[in-house]
């Protein structure tokens, strides 16, 4: 699948240095924050309970914003079978980002 979307890391940077923010702006970010959240806890679900997996790395590098507002989960490298996690993830620790381990 190819959409073009926006890094989540990129899109906060870029809303945290806008200047002369009005109330109706913050309230407009914090709308599009909610439903980005539940834009990726519908993804996690899906992972979850649909297809029985884990997602193995979220973070701000894999959550990624649509030209429309939705919020889209990438970084799917570390997905593994959810009866399988702990294995997996003993097997490829290394893979993972200091921080995140």
């Amino acid at each position: 699948m190819t959409e073009d979307v926006t890094p989540l890391e990129k899109w906060l940077q870029q809303m945290s240095v806008k200047k002369d923010m009005t109330s109706d702006d913050t309230e407009t970010i914090l709308q599009e924050i909610s439903w980005g959240i539940k834009c990726l806890l519908d993804a996690l679900n899906f992972l979850h309970n649909n297809c029985n997996l884990i997602h193995g790395y979220l973070g701000l590098h894999s959550c990624f914003i649509s030209k429309n507002g939705d919020w889209k989960l990438g970084a799917l490298d570390l997905t593994s079978n959810i009866f399988e996690e702990e294995i997996f993830f003993r097997e490829n620790e290394h893979l993972l980002s200091k921080a995140y381990r």
